[in-house]
């Protein structure tokens, strides 16, 4: 009845009056919390900032986005993969693309991975180790290796495919038909738009060249 009253003789909002009647504790708190959006900078209306306590997503923006979804993803997958022979998500990636590149070599496969040539390396060695996955000599280069998959490893992928697929489309469950698709094109458009800043090390620190004090006095030999 109090914030009826107040609202009809203030013409206050109710959710105002509801703040003003609650205990100072919990007005605290809320009022560090309350949800309100913040205007974006002027020339980027795309960029939406929503303080909120009921999402996740503050901070509406590609980056910050891009970040929550790849955990998102990768977590629907590992759980997936969890149980079996390869249960590790980047492997599973890796074998994924090697059955449908047959022949492809390390040093493409790694660009298609967006990972070194090192770490593919070892996630080969992991998977020719547990007999899924074959090096063959390159007959116009012999100094590359042809990666094939074993029959085994295709017998695995097509099993866990349709549970692979099913899972993808479970993330996007909140999207009408025609919105996935649109989602997966555009994705695709701004990855290949920016495929400069796909590749691997990209975002890390670089190593500070560590000067002596005789380079620094310039009494190096």
């Amino acid at each position: 009845m109090l914030v009826h009253y107040l609202a009809i003789s203030q013409k206050y909002d109710y959710k105002y009056i509801d703040y003003l009647i609650k205990p100072l504790s919990v007005r605290r708190m809320s009022h560090k919390v309350s949800p309100q959006k913040v205007s974006p900078q002027k020339g980027y209306p795309w960029a939406k900032f929503v303080l909120s306590p009921d999402t996740i997503v503050p901070h509406r923006v590609p980056f910050a986005l891009a970040r929550r979804f790849q955990q998102v993803c990768n977590t629907v997958l590992a759980a997936i993969l969890a149980d079996e022979e390869v249960s590790v998500p980047l492997a599973y990636h890796a074998l994924a693309l090697i059955e449908d590149f047959p022949a492809i070599d390390q040093r493409r496969l790694a660009v298609l991975m967006g990972i070194d040539r090192t770490n593919v390396g070892q996630i080969i060695d992991d998977l020719e180790a547990k007999g899924l996955v074959q090096r063959r000599i390159n007959g116009a280069d012999r100094r590359a290796r042809e990666l094939r998959v074993t029959p085994r490893a295709a017998n695995l992928r097509r099993r866990m495919r349709p549970r692979v697929l099913a899972a993808q489309a479970g993330v996007l469950t909140s999207l009408k038909p025609a919105e996935r698709v649109l989602l997966i094109d555009l994705l695709t458009r701004v990855v290949e738009a920016n495929g400069i800043h796909a590749r691997p090390g990209a975002g890390r620190r670089r190593l500070k060249k560590r000067v002596t004090p005789d380079v620094q006095k310039g009494t190096a030999d």
